[in-house]
């Protein structure tokens, strides 16, 4: 399964948005819902999504 299914899974966000909102060029950007969402799956706490 491609990554970014699986982390929509997980994370009850579309596949969709997931996509859109992880753009590698143009991301659309994420709700603090989203940001949680996607720390949890990953097991980590969202500052450390947000780091550069």
């Amino acid at each position: 399964m491609h990554s970014l299914e699986r982390l929509a899974e997980v994370t009850g966000i579309t596949s969709r948005e997931v996509e859109r909102r992880l753009h590698p060029t143009s991301p659309a950007g994420l709700t603090v819902a989203e940001l949680n969402a996607i720390a949890i799956a990953l097991d980590v706490h969202a500052c450390e999504l947000l780091r550069g």
